[in-house]
């Protein structure tokens, strides 16, 4: 067998003596038995009472369900019979325009279930509400948009009204059908979305009037045998805490593999960033031995080497001088900084390396600024009109 459901009984008992199982077969397989004594399957599935796992439907956008991970149960707050604290929530795989089908249960009740299975080795892959686990009969040609199903044993039972909707059931009698029943069936009329029939199966010893309870409920109910639905259920209950072991060392298993991938990102970019340091420093040390070298053999009287970059601009400054080059902060070399830009200077004072013109005329400041500052000079400027006072002083570094 592939699937094999197991049903427990409500309140969950101390201990499992027997244990109620069905599968889907050719025909369907139903038993009972001990728990040692089990078909072999592939994979075991709880169904669970319809009462105790109410189905309802939230309409949640995706940023809005990001932000709700983990606290389902208070989106569906003012649905619950119980705290929110206390409910276990998990959506359907599938969503239609932003509608969940989600099912919630009590997280005692459903660790009391999972505890007691683990005590007699029943390891369930998944479970659901019983809700879920059975369809039409495949000769009645019943669909979820046209039929309900229902099975009930006249204390109760469920009915499934959709591919991951429907409700339990209540008492009722021959005549009368139960009260959820006719509450739901007179709210889907309301909506236009009333059954055009009801395939019931009864359990046990309920005995019905088909025909009564058609005329209650307005559409017709036959009778019939239903079958255990072959395919996964769209719910699963034994998600995040619940999960089962094995599944739940493949989601870490999968991030584990995410943050190996990234560990190894990580280490690629670090140790390129480490060899591409490396290579830079070698360059740099280089280059310094290099500038060493060449300052070494211009000067060769030097005999302290500190920074030979600003040594060589000093030394060749001082041969400049000697070979009677102008030098910046000289007044040849200021005078010539001007490049013409200032003229008809009223006056001229130079002391200590700066160049004073007295009511010099300007047609270009912006321009005799900018070339004074490719010479190496800060201009200070002073005055308004045709004529200014103009200051020139070697840039600091």
């Amino acid at each position: 067998m592939k699937r094999l459901w197991l049903t427990l009984p409500d309140p969950v008992p101390d201990d499992l003596e027997r244990v109620t199982w069905f599968a889907a077969a050719e025909p369907d397989a139903r038993g009972d038995c001990a728990p040692a004594d089990l078909p072999r399957a592939q994979e075991l599935w709880l169904a669970l009472p319809a009462a105790r796992v109410p189905l309802t439907e939230l309409t949640l956008s995706p940023r809005a369900l990001r932000q709700l991970r983990g606290a389902l149960a208070y989106a569906l707050e003012d649905r619950l019979m119980l705290d929110p604290a206390d409910a276990h929530v998990v959506l359907s795989k599938t969503a239609r325009d932003d509608r969940h089908a989600a099912a919630s249960v009590e997280r005692a009740w459903l660790a009391r279930a999972l505890a007691l299975c683990q005590a007699h080795g029943i390891r369930p892959a998944g479970a659901a509400p019983e809700t879920l686990a059975w369809r039409a009969a495949p000769d009645t040609g019943d669909d979820m948009d046209r039929a309900w199903l229902a099975r009930w044993d006249g204390r109760g039972g469920f009915a499934r009204t959709g591919d991951t909707a429907g409700f339990a059931l209540d008492g009722g009698d021959a005549l009368t059908p139960p009260l959820a029943l006719r509450l739901a069936c007179d709210e889907a009329r309301r909506q236009g979305r009333a059954p055009a029939r009801l395939q019931l199966e009864t359990i046990g010893a309920a005995m019905i009037d088909h025909r009564a309870w058609g005329r209650a409920l307005q559409c017709e109910v036959q009778p019939g045998t239903l079958r255990v639905d072959p395919h996964v259920p769209a719910i699963n209950l034994l998600q995040g805490e619940f999960a089962p072991r094995r599944a739940l060392r493949l989601e870490l298993g999968r991030y584990r593999l995410a943050a190996a991938l990234a560990l190894a990102a990580l280490g690629v970019h670090v140790l390129g960033s480490a060899l591409d340091w490396a290579r830079l420093a070698w360059q740099e040390r280089a280059l310094r031995a290099e500038a060493r070298q060449i300052f070494q053999a211009t000067f060769p009287d030097t005999q302290a080497i500190v920074d030979p970059a600003l040594q060589m601009r000093r030394q060749l400054m001082a041969l400049r001088t000697q070979r009677g080059y102008a030098r910046p902060g000289d007044l040849l070399h200021a005078l010539d900084a001007l490049e013409g830009g200032a003229r008809d200077a009223a006056g001229l004072n130079y002391a200590d390396g700066r160049l004073l013109l007295r009511q010099a005329r300007v047609d270009d400041v912006a321009g005799l600024r900018a070339r004074v500052e490719r010479r190496g000079y800060r201009l200070e400027i002073e005055g308004g009109g045709a004529r200014l006072d103009l200051t020139l002083r070697v840039a600091g570094p």
